[in-house]
């Protein structure tokens, strides 16, 4: 394995602080080298309006060599210290554990970059509703890049009824052109994936990427779980807010809504510097 160094600094600008606890630390009680980076997160914490949670992991070759907690879940009273095992929300970091399911099936054979839209959704043809440029060209490629000339509105209907899904959309520009970053977009690669893998969304991530990893503390958070190890997201400077996956979306989709602990991240991202191969897989 070819020497790495990732450094993986989840601060989460949308938590909030209050006083700094050291959950993990070296065994031998110095940062030496670390000591930078270390106040670093802490003062990234404290001009980000003062968040209640940050962390810092440092790997070599897949070792970690550093890792240090640093705050508490919430802002609240009786909130508990963060630890290794505490789930902070991914919000768009969720887009990149979706690079990998849609490489998957790349690699399955069972999607191509440049497959048409179309392809999977037969009815996304033509230009919409007054709409300028060919959806006909739209394809995972695009979706994936932000490049599709899907339109930013994030809102996409709870129910589609009786009407044809996706129907509705038309583009700003002409696909591989431009970039605009797009939620929309997002929901329908993950509408196409699944078509496409014949299951849910939420399951072709567990079976494809999480499992064979074993990033068990990766996964969606819905209401009515158990929160005790949930790092809270803000509202404006309140930092007791949790958002419930099944709040951002009627079903899971590439764009958002993930937790992972802070070493499942960096694994994940030792995974891709590994070209994309764990455990020989």
């Amino acid at each position: 394995m070819r020497t790495v160094f990732l450094m993986s600094c989840v601060l989460l600008l949308a938590l909030f602080a209050c006083k700094t606890q050291v959950a993990v630390k070296q065994e031998q009680g110095d940062r030496g080298v670390f000591e930078l980076l270390y106040q670093h997160v802490k003062s990234r914490m404290a001009i980000s309006s003062d968040c209640s949670a940050g962390g810092v992991i440092f790997m070599r070759d897949g070792k970690v060599l550093y890792e240090e907690y640093l705050g508490a879940v919430h802002r609240g009273p009786g909130a508990t210290p963060i630890t290794t095992d505490s789930r902070f929300p991914c919000f768009s970091v969720s887009k990149g554990f979706g690079a990998s399911v849609v490489l998957s099936l790349v690699s399955d054979g069972l999607i191509a970059l440049d497959d048409p839209v179309s392809k999977y959704i037969p009815h996304f043809k033509g230009k919409g509703p007054d709409g300028k440029f060919l959806r006909d060209n739209v394809t995972i490629r695009t979706l994936a890049s932000h490049s599709s000339g899907i339109p930013r509105p994030d809102k996409q209907p709870e129910r589609y009824d009786n009407r044809p899904i996706f129907e509705d959309v038309v583009l700003e520009f002409k696909p591989g052109t431009s970039f605009l970053y797009s939620e929309l977009a997002m929901r329908v690669l993950g509408h196409v994936l699944e078509v496409a893998g014949g299951k849910r969304y939420e399951i072709l991530l567990k079976e494809r990427v999480l499992d064979p990893v074993g990033l068990s503390s990766v996964g969606y958070l819905y209401m009515g779980a158990d929160t005790s190890d949930i790092v809270h997201s803000c509202v404006g400077y309140d930092s007791s807010s949790i958002g419930f996956s099944d709040e951002f979306a009627p079903k899971p989709y590439p764009g958002t809504g993930l937790y992972a602990s802070l070493k499942d991240i960096a694994r994940y991202g030792q995974l891709w510097l590994d070209g994309g191969k764990a455990n020989g897989r």
